[in-house]
Formats: C-alpha cells, sequence, structure tokens
C-alpha cells in the first residue's frame, strides 16, 4: 500500500475519534467509565498518529530515522496494551454493574500488563521485543509475540465477561447492554479479518467503529434510562407501550403493575433526600431480581411511582408475583435506625380487562387500584 492510501485511511479514524471525542463533553455524563472512553479515543489517535509516522520513516536511511523508529516502537506497543487494558477495565465494570475498577483486583490484573510494560522498556537494551536493522526497518526479537499475546488475552477475557454476562443476565435490559459490548468485539475481529484476505489496513478502521459503537450505545442509554434507578425512564415507557398498543392484536397476556412506595413523603422530610434517593435505588434493585427472569419491563414512571409490564402471565400467577413483590420490598433493609419498614402498594390491570385494550387505560386501571389500596395502608 502506497504512503498516500495509508494516509487517508488513517485520517478520517482519526478525525472521526476527535470529533466522537469533543461530542462526549457534551452528551455524556462525568463518570468513571466516561473517562476511560475518552482516553481510549484520545491512545487510539495518537497511534493512529504514530503509526503513519512509522511508515513514513520506514527504510529511511540515517540516523534520525533509526532513533526515530525506535521510540515510535516501543510507544506504539505500549499504548496498544494500554487500549487493552483500559478495554478489560471497562467491560469488567459493566459487568459487574459499577464495581470492576475499585479494589486491589485492579493491580492484580495489571500484572500481565506491567510485565509488558518492563519489557517494552528494556527493549532498547535487551532488543527482547524488536530491533531496527541495519536499513531502519523492524526484525522481530526473542519476546515479539509477548505483547500481541498480552493484548489478546485481555481483549478474549473482555469479551468473555461481556457475552457470558449477557446470558446470565436477569433482565432484558442488563442482556441488551452486555450483549452490545461482546458484540462490539466482532468488529476489530472482522477487520483483522478482511486485511488478511484482501491485503487492505482495515483493522484500525473497523476498531474505531467498534468505539462508535460502544458510543452510541451509551449515548442510547442515558436518553432512554432513569439516572437514579437505572430502570428505563418515562420517554422510553411511552415508547414501549405505543409499540405494545400496535401489536394488540397477539393473543399474549400482558399485565400492568402501578407501584407506589408507601409513606416516602416521610422518608424525605424526616432522612433528607440523599436518602430518598437511595431508598428508590433500593426499590430498582429489588424490582430487577424479583422481575429479572420474567419477560418483563420496568420502568420509573416519575417520583416513587415504579411501572412493571409483564407478559406472559396469568392472573392467579400475578397474584403470587405481587404478593411476593411487596414481601421482598418489606425485606430491604434500609437503614439501622430507620422505625419502620419499607412498603410498596401495586396496582394491576391485566389486558382485555374490563374491554380495555390501550396501554394508556390499562395503566389509569392499574393507578386507580393502586392508589384504592394506598389509601386503605393510610387510614390503617
Amino acid at each position: 500500500m502506497s504512503t498516500a492510501a495509508f494516509l487517508q485511511i488513517n485520517f478520517i479514524p482519526a478525525i472521526a475519534l476527535l470529533m466522537m471525542r469533543h461530542n462526549t463533553r457534551q452528551t455524556l455524563s462525568f463518570s468513571w467509565r466516561t473517562r476511560v472512553l475518552r482516553t481510549e479515543m484520545l491512545l487510539f489517535v495518537l497511534l493512529l498518529l504514530c503509526r503513519t509516522a512509522i511508515l513514513c520513516n520506514l527504510g529511511k536511511g540515517g540516523f534520525g530515522p533509526r532513533i526515530l523508529l525506535k521510540g515510535l516502537g516501543v510507544w506504539y506497543a505500549f499504548g496498544l496494551l494500554a487500549c487493552a487494558y483500559l478495554c478489560f477495565l471497562y467491560v469488567l465494570d459493566v459487568a459487574q454493574d459499577g464495581n470492576g475498577q475499585r479494589g486491589i483486583k485492579c493491580w492484580i490484573l495489571a500484572i500481565p500488563a506491567l510485565i509488558g510494560s518492563a519489557v517494552l522498556l528494556s527493549n532498547p537494551w535487551t532488543k527482547a521485543v524488536y530491533f531496527i536493522n541495519m536499513v531502519n526497518y523492524y526484525k522481530k526479537g526473542p519476546a515479539a509475540y509477548l505483547i500481541p499475546a498480552v493484548g489478546m488475552l485481555y481483549l478474549v477475557v473482555a469479551f468473555l465477561l461481556a457475552a457470558f454476562g449477557a446470558l446470565r443476565a436477569g433482565s432484558a435490559q442488563r442482556r441488551g447492554e452486555l450483549g452490545k459490548l461482546a458484540a462490539a468485539f466482532l468488529f476489530p475481529a472482522a477487520g483483522i479479518l478482511v486485511e488478511k484476505i484482501f491485503s487492505m489496513d482495515a483493522a484500525w478502521a473497523f476498531t474505531v467503529a467498534a468505539l462508535l459503537w460502544v458510543y452510541l450505545g451509551i449515548q442510547k442509554g442515558q436518553v432512554t434510562q432513569d439516572g437514579l434507578t437505572g430502570l428505563n425512564n418515562r420517554r422510553r415507557l411511552d415508547q414501549y407501550m405505543w409499540e405494545l398498543d400496535e401489536r394488540s392484536g397477539e393473543r399474549e397476556t400482558c399485565c400492568y403493575l402501578l407501584m407506589d412506595v408507601n409513606k416516602f413523603k416521610k422518608v424525605n422530610d424526616t432522612y433528607g433526600h440523599v436518602t430518598g434517593d437511595e431508598v428508590l435505588r433500593l426499590v430498582a434493585e429489588q424490582l430487577k431480581r424479583t422481575f429479572g427472569n420474567m419477560q418483563a419491563f420496568l420502568a420509573r414512571y416519575g417520583g416513587d411511582e415504579f411501572v412493571v409490564i409483564v407478559k406472559g402471565k396469568t392472573q392467579d400467577e400475578m397474584d403470587v408475583i405481587i404478593h411476593q413483590t411487596q414481601e421482598n420490598v418489606n425485606a430491604i433493609a434500609w437503614g439501622a435506625d430507620t422505625p419502620w419498614q419499607l412498603s410498596i402498594s401495586i396496582g394491576c390491570a391485566m389486558r382485555g380487562e374490563q374491554g380495555k385494550q390501550k396501554s394508556h387505560e390499562l395503566l389509569e386501571l392499574a393507578d386507580e387500584r393502586m392508589y384504592r389500596q394506598k389509601k386503605g395502608i393510610q387510614d390503617r
């Protein structure tokens, strides 16, 4: 491939990455994962520039290009290693629901990367990974495959974490999140395949496409998810109910549950809004566990209200599920010195009940029943 063609192929991905990175400031909330994603994007841009500089100096005579190639070779290999490790940490954090980047285990998991880095830093003297021959071309050293092997190890483990996490996920939302993350690893694999078959420099372009895939997934999640509880938000609920109404002719049973945390205002007034937010998160987590293995759509309706739409259950089965849900919420430990248990009022409406088929009608019916139950609790 000519130098001009190589520059063109690398120029477009680099510009795309810089634009994406700039856009993350406005579109993504500030978090550890966002920082990792932005760091990955910057590293990829620098690696693309590094590859371009290497190509422009390969085979050129003189001491200057020789020194430059030595330095660029170390940086390029180190950058690849750092990208692979950060990618692994990102997936680990998602798979462990926000706890993957904390603690001593991160340093333990970094041991292969640290060993690879030490070998790279010693390469100018040991020539273990590569060396520059007399005509300024790279030649493999005895440990040439160590860095690619360590990087591939991190990427394969990250893919397996995402793939098996998706298979074991308790909710459709979680399966989708981890499944899309696992699918991102197919892009660079496809790029390498194209590169081998057609002798095209495609691996990096496909890798940039993988980053774009992850970025768009995060962006979509922030548009459709409630920031406090991680459940679907009101906007996504409206969209989902519209989709259900479009398929209302299907015979599958569908149950609408509207839930409200009892005495939630008292929690806020007595213990403050920070505690109130924590209570909502705990209730949401309990709902995820309760409905995780069912065909269920969970959303925060607003304030302390939640909506769950369950498919494929009879009224008798739903009565058991509702009772179990209330018991699970009762069992939530939300503070050592709190004088009362958490409880939740639930209204239920089945599709077709009282001739009602539309989602908004069924939600209104569930709302009426929920408030009757809530009033009975308050009158005690």
